[in-house]
């Protein structure tokens, strides 16, 4: 959830509870639009589009683990039922059945904290070779 125009930082969903295999990443903006970065290495042009509310992003294929960030939350463009209180939900469906039951390791997520491992990243020739960096036992709130 985005509650100020603060985006998030380039990273590529990498971790272990992004899920281990090929199959595409699905995620749903909710509320506020946002500038939404991308690009397949750091070589490559970067291309910025603006996600809506309602607009549907699918990492899939050889785009499993694309770089992105988001930019910039535009909480001035937001749906009309949602004026009083602007915020960007960012709804992110994956295939990682390997967390089932490990919930608890994955509730928090502090980037300054979790989002690690981004520069010594590889991409894998193919993206169903990837299994995921493992998780960090400090992402539970303890």
């Amino acid at each position: 959830m985005y509650t100020t125009n603060d985006g998030l930082v380039w990273h590529r969903d990498i971790y272990e509870n992004d899920g281990s295999s090929d199959h595409p990443v699905v995620n749903l903006c909710v509320g506020a639009s946002c500038l939404f970065g991308f690009n397949h290495s750091e070589s490559d042009p970067e291309r910025v589009i603006q996600l809506n509310s309602g607009d549907v992003l699918l990492f899939g294929g050889p785009c499993r683990l694309i770089r992105h960030a988001v930019h910039e939350v535009l909480l001035d463009e937001v749906p009309s039922w949602m004026k009083d209180s602007p915020l960007r939900l960012s709804i992110t469906f994956r295939d990682s059945p390997e967390v089932l039951g490990r919930e608890e390791e994955f509730k928090y997520f502090r980037v300054k904290d979790h989002l690690v491992g981004q520069d010594d990243f590889e991409v894998p020739s193919e993206a169903k070779d990837f299994m995921g960096l493992p998780s960090m036992t400090t992402q539970s709130c303890g």
